[in-house]
């Protein structure tokens, strides 16, 4: 049988593509760096455009819109479907709270869809010949090459569908120690966590790892909505202000298991702690609550604040993160508060994967620019800040009488120059934490490689470090 030279090439790159998706989902565990990065970028790079090479130059596929382009029903039904199919994730609960089956099951039907969308506008294009049919095929292609994004990313091993948040079959909701969600209350231009209206003032959080608990905790506040403390004497003689992240607030630890906790154990009563940390947080909640007077002032005879940096606040002021906050940009090299991350150019880039729910696709589109993005802009993002820090180091020196010292995580220690400049004090964390960026895992992580908040273990180290650090500090200026 004679093949024509359409079919030819289409069947090779048919089996071109699943011999490279067979390859890629077989990759042994043992097979050497360089092989598994060869793999990968193959399928990353050729995968979707040898689909839509064997599916372009398929003459059967041609045949059958050419067989069916008449009957009207073809087009109507397929465009019925296809509406149907993505309604579903449209109107569905937001993805991230879903389990990795349901993200499945959406994500099967943004490539059905897709599929049945373009399928539909290619029947109707081959019934028209005017400018509109070649209008239409482009979009039908360009509707088509998503939907097969959306195959290769459900393919693709993503690792942000593994971890699963499931507070309500928590531990602590079952026995009635904690309610099942944190609430977020917003204050002015930024959010902070509300006190658990349970009588224990505690929050569950459980996170999942691949259908297994990967922690169960509870997050226990204070009347003031922070974490709580162990007790301390009526009259310390010294305050330590904590701010930051979640580094700081301890994502994923109990209580007992953060580093303020145990630097306040470690230091005795006589050492006041005040952790103002929460998850998501960086340099413009510190600035913003020290301006709205929502920091506690300092009263023993030595106080501290610190503040623990890490590269991801860089981008968190400018709009190029997923939380509500205060927005912040540079004019004549000081950062201005301007309007809030949601007014952000940037913005619609945290909005895609909320506006196409459940589509790996679009996420990954939004992940892959807003990387670009911090990538390209770093250093003006550094440039805002080194600014906010500079400013709220005034304010904490001017208002509070306390001096601020930046604790600088391994990835940030680019910044040490520049806050010595400014008068700044610097403790470099890679001093205590030396493995904390190996490329091959760090024993620090709450799961190697893929987890990346402090874990029990790296939570001691700091807390021992930063103790030495203080009395060190404290007998200083005693002298």
């Amino acid at each position: 049988m004679k093949m024509h030279l359409d079919s030819l090439l289409s069947l090779t790159a048919g089996v071109l593509a699943i011999l490279i998706m067979i390859l890629y989902l077989t990759i042994p565990e043992s097979a050497s760096a360089e092989y598994a990065y060869t793999i990968e970028v193959a399928f990353e790079f050729c995968f979707l455009p040898l689909c839509l090479g064997a599916i372009v130059l398929n003459r059967p596929i041609r045949q059958f819109v050419a067989r069916h382009r008449n009957n009207p029903y073809n087009a109507l039904i397929m465009g019925i479907a296809g509406i149907i199919l993505v309604a579903i994730p449209l109107a569905s609960p937001a993805a991230v709270y879903l389990s990795p089956f349901m993200k499945g099951l959406l994500s099967v039907c943004w490539i059905l869809g897709s599929l049945s969308l373009a399928l539909c506008a290619f029947l109707i294009a081959a019934k028209i010949s005017n400018v509109f049919s070649g209008l239409l095929c482009l979009a039908a292609s360009v509707i088509l090459f998503c939907g097969l994004a959306e195959i290769f990313y459900f393919l693709t091993d993503q690792y942000q569908d593994t971890y699963v948040q499931n507070n309500e079959k928590s531990k602590y909701v079952r026995n009635g120690q904690a309610q099942a969600e944190l609430v977020l209350k917003k204050y002015d231009k930024w959010l902070y966590p509300e006190k658990p209206k349970h009588p224990s003032g505690a929050a569950a959080h459980r996170e999942d790892y691949k259908n297994r608990p990967l922690f169960d905790v509870r997050y226990v506040f204070d009347d003031k909505n922070r974490r709580t403390m162990p007790p301390v004497s009526e009259k310390p003689g010294a305050d330590i202000l904590l701010f930051g992240c979640s580094y700081t607030f301890g994502y994923g630890l109990e209580n007992e298991q953060t580093w303020a906790w145990k630097l306040s154990r470690d230091l005795g009563p006589d050492w006041k702690i005040t952790n103002y940390g929460f998850s998501a947080y960086g340099a413009q909640e510190m600035l913003d609550m020290l301006e709205d007077g929502f920091v506690d002032r300092p009263s023993a005879p030595f106080r501290e604040a610190l503040f623990l940096a890490i590269s991801a606040h860089l981008h968190r002021p400018t709009g190029l993160f997923d939380m509500f906050s205060s927005r912040y940009v540079l004019r004549d090299g000081i950062a201005v508060r301007d309007g809030v991350i949601t007014e952000s150019p940037y913005y619609l880039l945290n909005s895609l994967p909320r506006m196409l729910n459940g589509s790996q696709a679009f996420r990954e589109v939004s992940g892959r620019l807003n990387r670009y993005f911090q990538k390209t802009k770093r250093d003006h993002f550094l440039k805002i800040y080194l600014s906010l820090i500079e400013q709220s180091a005034r304010i904490l020196k001017e208002k509070y009488n306390t001096p601020l010292t930046v604790l600088v995580w391994p990835d940030l220690d680019e910044i040490i120059p520049t806050l010595e400049k400014m008068g700044i004090s610097a403790f470099v964390m890679r001093k205590i934490l030396p493995e904390w960026d190996d490329p091959h895992g760090s024993n620090y992580h709450i799961v190697k490689n893929s987890e990346f908040h402090p874990n029990d273990l790296a939570t001691g180290e700091i807390a021992a470090g930063l103790a030495a650090y203080l009395r060190e500090l404290r007998k200083e200026r005693s002298q």
